[in-house]
């Protein structure tokens, strides 16, 4: 490429910013051609449309043929799930959409769209959700968080925080804090000052710990890592039937997701560990189905679930005649 810039970023979407030397920032794709307008400030594209700034300082969108939305901004957001965040001038926030409409409400403060809703604040600075056919929820809440694995934080008049699901309804209990799902767990401050993991089914874990520790926990492909000292560090990982995990004992853990075949290289492994490596597999095997929709992951789980009970048939056993066996393999029981 023959252009020489002051700066430049990575290609997304085709297209990457650069600022000139003289001109501001730009864009250029992968053939070396340059946008023709120049810009203050530049996002780089998502959904199609890069957020910048002109010279007048307001912000709004181009397109990747360089046409301009004719709206003018004092913020603006990138898209995510074809709603873009946006402050208009009497600097109230609402919604543009791809079709470069503007949503009828206007709001206090806005989130991006997650799982088709997006978390706002009203006039009355109450908290509520909106679909992106401008249907409010009718709950108002004193604090909410975007949607995430199917239920969304809110913060209930009490001060106490639950979930709520997509159908408005509320699970049970009430906490001191609250933290998004991930993998089917979301971490909380119980009312007596504790902190353990809930599930989607309302379940707590019986494990509570004293202390908040240094990292939000949060599960990652099966485990929980936890840090609650930093110097000197004290950390283990917890799994999903509230196992304690050592340094040596996560790395094999955190192999099998990365390779599930792994798991047949170990020798000496017990029913504990087997459990939690079937638990970190069913989780890689969901993962893949997300990351990959269009792949056949149902082979590849068939000749796995097949490999496992040809080592480890015994520990099948075991687990089937506690009734605790993994989702992924009931076909091949």
């Amino acid at each position: 490429m023959e252009h020489r810039f002051l700066e430049a970023c990575d290609f997304h979407e085709g297209y990457a910013c650069v600022q000139l030397k003289d001109e501001g920032w730009t864009f250029v794709d992968k053939n070396g051609n340059l946008m023709a307008h120049r810009f203050i400030k530049v996002n780089n594209f998502n959904e199609s449309y890069a957020c910048v700034q002109l010279k007048d300082k307001s912000w709004t969108f181009v397109d990747k043929n360089g046409r301009l939305m004719k709206h003018r901004f004092l913020k603006a957001y990138d898209f995510c799930e074809g709603y873009a965040c946006v402050q208009l001038k009497d600097g109230d926030w609402t919604f543009v959409d791809k079709n470069r409409d503007l949503m009828e409400y206007t709001f206090l403060k806005v989130n991006d769209f997650r799982e088709g809703y997006a978390c706002v604040r009203l006039k009355d600075r109450s908290w509520t959700f909106v679909d992106k056919d401008e249907n409010l929820a009718l709950h108002r809440f004193l604090g909410a968080k975007n949607f995430k694995e199917g239920y969304a934080c809110v913060q209930l008049n009490d001060n106490y925080w639950t979930f709520m699901d997509k159908n408005w309804q509320f699970m049970k209990g009430k906490f001191l804090e609250v933290n998004d799902f991930s993998e089917g767990y979301a971490y909380v401050k119980l009312q007596n000052g504790k902190w353990t993991f809930i599930n989607k089914k309302g379940i707590l874990m019986k494990k509570q710990m004293d202390f908040s520790p240094f990292n939000c926990p949060y599960f990652n492909h099966g485990i929980a890592n936890i840090c609650y000292s930093i110097l000197p560090r004290h950390d283990y990982a917890l799994d999903k039937y509230e196992n304690v995990w050592k340094e040596d004992d996560v790395k094999k853990i955190q192999k099998i997701y990365d390779q599930p075949q792994t798991l047949f290289t170990l020798d000496n492994v017990d029913k504990k560990f087997f459990k939690t490596a079937l638990s970190v597999i069913k989780q890689k095997l969901i993962d893949m189905r997300e990351e990959n929709p269009e792949e056949n992951v149902a082979e590849y789980e068939s000749n796995l679930s097949k490999k496992i009970i040809e080592r480890y048939g015994d520990l099948v056993k075991e687990l089937k005649k506690d009734n605790d066996k993994e989702e992924f393999m009931d076909k091949t029981y």
